[in-house]
C-alpha cells in the first residue's frame, strides 16, 4: 500500500508532507509515519576509490571498510556511519566507489533538539541527493543537470546525468560570502538578486566595488564546480551541462550564467527551480521531503545515515522469541512433573502396568538426554567452525590489495585558472576552448566582437600585471565582425 505522508524534520520543527503541501506534525506521530531529515555537507567525509565492476557487494563492503580508514583519513577511535555509491564507468570494467561517513556524535549535534521529542528519524541523507525527487515530479531524465543550491548555513553544486546523482560540490554559504564582502546578510540577498552579476546594473563607483569583490568571491566557487565537471567528463562521459538549476527561494540570480560562458560548452539552460502552489520560501524543503516520500514508497534506494532507527514490533524482537520459547518450556517442564507425579501416585497404588510404562518413559528420556547430549557436541562443532570463518574473513579482509585511489587535481593548476577566469569575468570576455599544458602554461582562445577587441589587449595587461612569466597573443582572425585570438599564457 502506497504511502501518502511523511515526516519532514526542518528548523526544530516536524511537518507533515504529503506530496502537495506541509501541515503540523506531533511527536506522536512519529510512531506511525516514516520521519526523515538532511544533513549539511560539511560534516561528511569523501572518499572515492575504483574497483572491478565484478566485485561482489560483501567484498566491496569489506573493501570499503578498510579503505576509507587506511586511505581516507577517518579517525579509528571516532565511531562512524558509513555508506557508499557505486558509479559506472563509461567505457571500462571498474566502478567508481563514493565513499561518505558521518561522525555520529555530530549526528547527535544536528539531531539533539529532535531526539528529545521522538526516537525514530528513519531517513538521514545529504542535501544534494535529494534533487533526484524532481526527476519523479516532471523533469525530463534524458540530460546532464546541475543544481546550485545557495542558503544561509550551506550552500553546493549537485550533478545529476540521466536523472541519477554522480558528484558534489560544497561552496561558500550566503553567510560566508557575506562575511567576506563585509556585507549583511539581507543586503547581500538583496544585492544578488537585483543586480546579481550583470555589471551595467552597478552605477556608482562604489557599487563597482561591490560588483568586483563579488566576482573575486565567487569565482574560486564557480571554478570548483567547473574543476569538478571536467573531472567527471571521461568517467562518466559527459559531453557538458545542459541545464543549470539556481535552488534559492525560486528565484535567479542575474548573470550568475556568465560564469559558465568559460567552460566551452554549447549554450546552458539557466532556470530557477519552482514549483507550483509552493512559495518560493519552502521550495527547497518541498524537494527534500518529497524524496522522504519517494523512498519510503520505495521508489529508488538512496543512501541512509540514521542512527535513530525504528524499532521492530515486539513480535519480531530475538528477545521476544526467546521469552516465549523459555515460558513455553517451562509450562510443558510443568505439565511433565504433573504428569510424573500422577504416575508415581498411582505407582504407590500397586500397578504393575503403570511401573512398566514409567520404565518404559524412563528409557525415552534417557533417549532425549543422549540427543540433547549430541545436539551440545554439534553446537560446539560449529561454533568451532564459526571461528575458524570469522578468523578466515579477518585474513581476507587483511590481504584485500589496494586499488590506485582516484587522484585530485593539483592546486597549482587550479589557482592559474582561478587567475584566467577572473580577469576573463572582469573583462566580459568569452572563451571556445581552454588547454592546460602542464602545471605552468595555458592556452586559450579569445573571443570578442569588433568593438570590444581592446578587452584582449586589456586581458594580456592584466595577466602579465599579476606577475606571469609571459602572456602572448598568437594567431588574430577577424570573422563576421568577432576576433579570435589565441593567447599562451606561461607562469
Amino acid at each position: 500500500m502506497q504511502l501518502e505522508k511523511v515526516i519532514y524534520l526542518q528548523d526544530g520543527k516536524l511537518l507533515f508532507f504529503d506530496g502537495h503541501e506541509f501541515t503540523t506534525a506531533l511527536p506522536k506521530h512519529a510512531k506511525k509515519f516514516p520521519v526523515g531529515a538532511t544533513i549539511p555537507s560539511k560534516i561528511l567525509h569523501t572518499y572515492l576509490f575504483k574497483t572491478s565492476n565484478e566485485t561482489s557487494k560483501d567484498q566491496l563492503d569489506i573493501e570499503v571498510e578498510i579503505k576509507v580508514y587506511e586511505n581516507g583519513g577517518l579517525d579509528p577511535n571516532v565511531e562512524y556511519v558509513i555508506d557508499y555509491l557505486s558509479h559506472n564507468i563509461e567505457n571500462s570494467d571498474s566502478v567508481l566507489v563514493e565513499v561518505l561517513a558521518v561522525p555520529n556524535n555530530l549526528l547527535d549535534d544536528c539531531f539533539k533538539e529532535y531526539t528529545k521529542k521522538i526516537n525514530t528519524i528513519d531517513y538521514i541523507v545529504p542535501t544534494f541527493l535529494t534533487y533526484k525527487s524532481l526527476y519523479t515530479r516532471g523533469i525530463s531524465d534524458d540530460k546532464t543537470d546541475l543544481f546550485i543550491y545557495f542558503s544561509e548555513d550551506e550552500s553546493l553544486a549537485s550533478i545529476f546525468k540521466n536523472g541519477e546523482y554522480i558528484a558534489y560540490k560544497q561552496i561558500d554559504s550566503l553567510n560566508e560570502i557575506a562575511q567576506k564582502s563585509n556585507l549583511h546578510l539581507e543586503e547581500l540577498k538583496k544585492i544578488l538578486l537585483e543586480k546579481g552579476f550583470e555589471e551595467s546594473r552597478y552605477e556608482s563607483d562604489e557599487e563597482e566595488a561591490i560588483y568586483n569583490l563579488l566576482v573575486e568571491i565567487f569565482t574560486p566557487n564557480i571554478q570548483k564546480i567547473i574543476h569538478v565537471v571536467n573531472n567527471k567528463r571521461s568517467i562518466f562521459g559527459l559531453d557538458g551541462i545542459d541545464r543549470i538549476w539556481l535552488d534559492f527561494n525560486g528565484k535567479l540570480i542575474p548573470g550568475l550564467d556568465h560564469f559558465y560562458s568559460f567552460m566551452a560548452y554549447e549554450e546552458i539552460e539557466y532556470k530557477a527551480i519552482e514549483i507550483e502552489d509552493i512559495d518560493g520560501d519552502n521550495i527547497h524543503a518541498y524537494i527534500s521531503a518529497s524524496y522522504f516520500l519517494d523512498l519510503a514508497n520505495s521508489l529508488y534506494d538512496g543512501l541512509n545515515f540514521t542512527i535513530y532507527e525504528r524499532k521492530p514490533p515486539i513480535y519480531k524482537l530475538e528477545l521476544f522469541k526467546l521469552t516465549l520459547f523459555a515460558i513455553v518450556g517451562i509450562l510443558i517442564n510443568g505439565a511433565i512433573d504433573s504428569y510424573f507425579i500422577y504416575q508415581i501416585n498411582i505407582t504407590k497404588n500397586g500397578s504393575d502396568a503403570i511401573r512398566h510404562k514409567l520404565k518404559s518413559q524412563k528409557k525415552s528420556i534417557e533417549s532425549l538426554q543422549k540427543k540433547l547430549k549430541a545436539d551440545k557436541q554439534r553446537s560446539e562443532e560449529l561454533k568451532k567452525i564459526l571461528n575458524r570463518k570469522v578468523h578466515e574473513i579477518k585474513v581476507y579482509k587483511d590481504t584485500l590489495i589496494a586499488l590506485d585511489d582516484l587522484t585530485h587535481g593539483n592546486l597549482i593548476r587550479e589557482e592559474f585558472i582561478n587567475d584566467i577566469l577572473v580577469v576573463l569575468q572582469k573583462f566580459n570576455l568569452s572563451t571556445s576552448k581552454i588547454i592546460q599544458k602542464g602545471n605552468y602554461e595555458v592556452e586559450i582562445s579569445l573571443i570578442a566582437e569588433y568593438n570590444q577587441r581592446e578587452r584582449i589587449a586589456k586581458f594580456i595587461e592584466a595577466l602579465s600585471k599579476k606577475g606571469y612569466q609571459d602572456v602572448s597573443t598568437g594567431k588574430i582572425s577577424l570573422n563576421n565582425g568577432v576576433y579570435e585570438s589565441t593567447v599562451r599564457i606561461i607562469r
